[in-house]
């Protein structure tokens, strides 16, 4: 029996009992009955449990399939092997979520929680929210004020991507960095492989062109109008424009990408050539026009359903279908986003889910519980449970977890692109700068054939030259 061998029957016996004591005793503290806390009112008050201490956290994923397990492993797990402590977790649909105004809810309570003079949370979300929560709090510094930095811890460094150490991540968020890259995720064209094959066109996963898009989605046309069919080409609901995914990988790919506060006539250009990709998808009925009646929350499952052919959202889709029917999930295929030329970077990321506040009421222990979160284990756990890429280090890289076709496609993309990833955004800033990221660009409007990109562009040029600071 050789040492490697002998380390691993040791960490599956260790784990195995774990699992057994859970079962047997109930080790939870977010689940027990006797704990003296009350989380669905939000009453957070720090109390004792059988001389135990209470850390009060705000989950994630709360009805999010194997994402939302692993909040509640993470939380079992803890309290098991640190037996001075309880966990009071208590998810935002318990306390301030608010599908209606899905922008800012969480920035208003954590105005709130921030600002006021006694802490009770020991550890907030703050779901990688760095410029509404500043916009809503009117402070740019609010992350190094109010939070502790993480990026000094030795076990931190030790277990976080070298690139997310950058100072361009610390300067994103005002010289610190808040807590673990737990999550990670890659935006994607998501299909029905069963639907492609009824339609009968062979969607390319891989290097997407424009034009092969525009294809597709004259095929889809075609095919309704053939069999007196409703089949939307592409999805679009009223709380969440997904349409500026597509056309900004299209621009970048074309002008390149920058976040300077400046915008040049090649910009222009780029975007005026993505403007009538839009236009020649409008002739084609790319669109439900009536998107209106329909929300993200309410309409997530259409591709599954087949109501719907081309989905465009990140890789997080994965746990939220699931939790639908996970053999219809399979028919899902993430492809890369179409692009003009090929591009040197992609939408996606890695952000910060949870921090911890300098002035919470079990600090160390906070701290400790989040480096609990930033290991290998939860790492490969990660991958395993939501088949999307993480910034924490793994022993065992994704390519060695069984490689469906999920996992391929974020292995694919991490290795095309490394760290060169770019955020979503619905507004002008990567065409016109950040103090002109409020001129409209017309997008959406192009896209549901209410104006052609010639008439967009006479508008924004006529924005452009009567703007002022």
């Amino acid at each position: 029996m050789n040492l490697t061998f002998k380390v691993l029957m040791m960490k599956f016996i260790l784990k195995l009992t774990f699992f057994i004591l859970v079962i047997l005793f109930g080790c939870t503290g977010s689940k027990s009955k006797n704990q003296d806390t009350t989380n669905q009112l939000g009453n957070t008050t720090l109390k004792t449990q059988n001389n135990k201490a209470v850390l009060n956290v705000i989950g994630h994923w709360m009805k999010e399939g194997k994402k939302g397990n692993l909040v509640r492993e993470w939380a079992n797990e803890f309290e098991f092997l640190n037996q001075e402590y309880a966990i009071n977790l208590v998810f935002p649909e318990q306390l301030y979520w608010d599908p209606n105004d899905r922008a800012y809810c969480e920035a208003k309570f954590l105005k709130n929680v921030l600002k006021a003079d006694t802490q009770k949370w020991d550890i907030l979300r703050i779901n990688g929210d760095y410029l509404n929560i500043a916009e809503i709090m009117k402070d740019p510094e609010w992350p190094k004020k109010y939070l502790v930095d993480f990026s000094e811890i030795p076990e931190f460094k030790k277990y976080t991507l070298p690139g997310l150490l950058s100072d361009s991540i610390k300067h994103f968020w005002r010289g610190i960095i808040p807590g673990p890259f737990l999550e990670g995720f890659n935006w994607s064209v998501w299909f029905n492989k069963e639907l492609a094959k009824e339609i009968g066109i062979n969607v390319k996963q891989y290097g997407m062109t424009a034009e092969d898009f525009i294809g597709y989605v004259k095929a889809i046309d075609s095919y309704n109008k053939k069999n007196n069919k409703h089949i939307y080409p592409i999805f679009h609901c009223n709380s969440w424009s997904t349409i500026y995914a597509l056309g900004l990988q299209l621009y970048i790919s074309e002008a390149g990408y920058s976040n300077d506060d400046s915008y040049t006539e090649r910009k222009l250009e780029a975007w005026h050539k993505t403007l009538k990709f839009f236009e020649e998808i409008a002739k084609a009925n790319a669109y439900n026009y009536d998107w209106k009646k329909f929300s993200w929350d309410e309409s997530w499952d259409y591709p599954l359903t087949k109501k719907c052919f081309f989905y465009i959202n990140a890789s997080w889709m994965y746990a939220i279908w699931e939790k639908v029917d996970i053999n219809l999930v399979q028919n899902m295929i993430p492809a890369e986003l179409p692009t003009f030329k090929t591009p040197n970077i992609y939408m996606g990321g890695y952000q910060v889910t949870w921090a911890v506040p300098k002035n919470a009421p079990h600090r160390e222990e906070a701290i400790k519980y989040l480096l609990f979160l930033n290991k290998p284990d939860y790492a490969e756990k990660w991958a395993r449970y939501t088949k999307c890429p993480t910034g924490i280090l793994g022993s065992v890289s994704s390519s060695a977890l069984g490689m469906d076709h999920f996992e391929e496609f974020n292995y694919y993309i991490e290795k095309k692109y490394g760290l060169r990833k770019f955020n979503f955004i619905d507004d002008a800033e990567p065409i016109l700068g950040n103090s002109r990221k409020k001129i409209k660009i017309f997008m959406p409007e192009v896209a549901f054939g209410q104006m052609t990109a010639d008439e967009a562009m006479a508008e924004i040029r006529k924005e452009l030259k009567n703007f002022t600071h």
